[in-house]
């Protein structure tokens, strides 16, 4: 077998390491955005995950003529779903079986709105039921697919925009400041709060009224077309996904 000549073998090794310094460099340079990337996208796939654990939660109140209580529980992000039969106390009691169970996959954290503490009470904010403020984490749809309205002052129903401008776009909903919008908050960091680069999507039901519409809706950072002047997440606006 005839032999490379020595000074055309060292030009392919000098090009082999050149192509190698260049893919180091690439991947140095685009490695964070696309680690952001997907990041991102895994988020956006568990908000999908709990939208369809919802919807299909309304569909089995509808089919099985039933009251359904979908209970997230913050600590293990574990979420169950049961048929609460009669009379209503929103509570999963012996004889009322799971029908729909989800767990978040790790690396995806339920944020409180504000941006402060993982699976603290408003990260999931649909709480008070029959006046009894321990009843929280649950969405709950009756029988014909409406939503029983959670009562919790952190649940509040969020508002149309007045107007919608440049920077509040159209499908947005606001929030009044202090308050929470109802809907489950997830995020792919620990703090997503003012100065932050997290993203946050919000998983909600019936956001104007108790007709039951369950939505998908992403937090818009001022960077991004949010409202000038925002704190953390209150008002954002919320804009639809879908």
């Amino acid at each position: 077998m005839a032999r490379l000549p020595a000074r055309r073998l060292s030009g392919h090794v000098v090009e082999v390491m050149v192509a190698i310094t260049v893919a180091g460099i690439v991947c140095l340079l685009a490695g964070p955005y696309l680690y952001r990337l997907w990041r991102r996208e895994r988020l956006r796939v568990a908000a999908r995950e709990v939208y369809t654990l919802a919807v299909t939660a309304r569909l089995k109140a509808v089919k099985l003529n039933e009251q359904v209580v979908l209970w997230i529980e913050p600590a293990t992000r574990l979420m169950v779903a049961w048929t609460d039969a009669p009379p209503y106390n929103f509570i999963q009691d012996p004889g009322e079986p799971a029908i729909l169970h989800l767990r978040l996959r790790s690396g995806i954290f339920l944020q409180a709105p504000d941006g402060g503490e993982v699976g603290g009470r408003n990260s999931v904010a649909f709480d008070t039921y029959n006046g009894d403020p321990e009843i929280t984490d649950r969405i709950v749809f009756r029988p014909d697919g409406t939503l029983v309205a959670p009562q919790g002052p952190n649940s509040k129903t969020p508002m149309r925009p007045a107007r919608y401008t440049a920077t509040v776009p159209y499908g947005s909903v606001n929030c009044s400041p202090g308050d929470s919008c109802r809907g489950v908050y997830l995020s792919d960091r620990r703090l997503t709060g003012a100065g932050e680069k997290g993203n946050t999507f919000r998983v909600s039901v019936g956001d104007f009224g108790p007709l039951g519409r369950i939505s998908i809706l992403k937090w818009l950072p001022r960077s991004e077309g949010g409202n000038p002047g925002e704190n953390n997440y209150v008002p954002p606006p919320w804009k639809w996904v879908d």
